[in-house]
């Protein structure tokens, strides 16, 4: 080989490096981006017996986001959390593969009744699946321990009237 064609070979070489490089990069941002930062327009109130709880929350309304969830997060805000949207009801039932975090999972009726809670779930497992005891419309994951720091119980009501979902 001579020089000018080593000196292609390596051009190729740091340019195909530096595609690569690019691509892991953009995956990475994507999958691991810290996605804490929740819109001041999705707010939802659960309404117990002694108050209105408050909170922000991020809507898993594809098939994408609710299959995403809140894998991979590191941390999720004190008062913040996931609302899973569904076009029907029925019995619903999830894990917490790459889930890093405890979560508190609250099944939700279409009337706005949480039907019950799976608290303090354990991170990134799959043995246990988690499964609403009658057919809901809405699940919301939260911080492991909240509903129970908050107080929240089976039959309390969440309030969505605020919120922008979309219509199936």
């Amino acid at each position: 080989m001579n020089s000018k064609e080593n000196s292609k070979d390596t051009k190729k070489t740091i340019i195909f490096a530096f595609l690569t490089i690019l691509s892991v990069a953009v995956v990475f941002f994507a999958v691991f981006r810290k996605k804490d930062e929740t819109s001041e327009d999705n707010l939802l109130k659960i309404i117990t017996d002694q108050k209105t709880l408050e909170l922000s929350v991020e809507l898993a309304q594809t098939e994408q986001e609710q299959r995403d969830g809140l894998m991979y997060r590191t941390e999720l805000c004190e008062n913040c959390g996931m609302l899973f949207v569904f076009s029907d009801e029925r019995v619903r039932s999830f894990w917490m593969k790459n889930t890093l975090i405890p979560l508190d999972i609250l099944f939700i009726s279409a009337d706005g009744r949480i039907v019950n809670i799976a608290e303090k779930t354990s991170p990134n497992q799959t043995e246990t699946t988690y499964r609403s005891n009658e057919k809901v419309q809405y699940v919301l994951e939260l911080n492991g321990g909240w509903c129970q720091i908050h107080n929240v119980e089976n039959g309390d009501r969440v309030d969505f009237s605020e919120l922008s979902i979309s219509s199936f």
